[in-house]
């Protein structure tokens, strides 16, 4: 009974954290973005100086934030999506619940945005949007279940030719790692979040 109870507790946490907190998820591409405005220390000289430009773009940081806002409305979805397919499992912080998002499913719908991140990175910096993915282990206060959030392909960031290396790539998964780690989540800790692109 008390583990049905927990598994329950699980998949309400899945639905609660998606539902409250999907924004997060995407708005750490603007956090990435502050930060190397910045701190350009890590990346090369050439990919530091046109990530500089890209992100201090307005029109760029404003589809960013278009961007947020898109993922922002597909909350109910992903709560729904991920809510259905939580399993119980074990992470590294001890027992908890699981479940994964297929970022296309929801992106789809939203191509418009996409293609216009790519233009105006562009006029930037000759590039392309690259999407993330992150894998984010948390704490919710409220049911005290930790829950991990595998999420292929959500984030969209525009990243420039000259980034296109095996250490540039390193430092930019280093530094989008780091601000979804210090994202805030009213009720939640975050534990762990890894992100990588692609």
């Amino acid at each position: 009974m008390l583990s049905m109870r927990k598994t329950f507790l699980g998949l309400v946490a899945v639905a609660i954290v998606l539902s409250t907190s999907t924004e997060a998820y995407v708005v750490s591409s603007a956090h990435v973005a502050e930060h190397i405005t910045k701190n350009l220390q890590g990346f090369s000289v050439q990919c530091g100086q046109d990530l500089g430009r890209v992100y201090a773009d307005k029109s760029v940081l404003a589809l960013i934030g278009k961007l947020a806002q898109d993922a922002a409305g597909e909350a109910q979805m992903i709560s729904d999506t991920c809510g259905a397919t939580a399993f119980s499992c074990i992470t590294a912080f001890g027992a908890g619940s699981c479940c994964t998002f297929e970022g296309p499913t929801m992106w789809a719908k939203h191509l418009g945005d996409l293609t216009a991140l790519q233009q105006v990175g562009e006029r930037v910096a000759p590039g392309y949007v690259a999407v993330g993915s992150v894998v984010l282990t948390i704490n919710v206060a409220a049911s005290g279940t930790i829950v991990s959030l595998a999420e292929s392909f959500m984030n969209p960031f525009f990243v420039p030719k000259t980034c296109v290396n095996k250490d540039d790539a390193l430092a930019l998964n280093l530094y989008s790692s780091a601000a979804c780690q210090k994202q805030p989540m009213p009720g939640i800790t975050v534990l762990n979040c890894g992100v990588e692109w692609s």
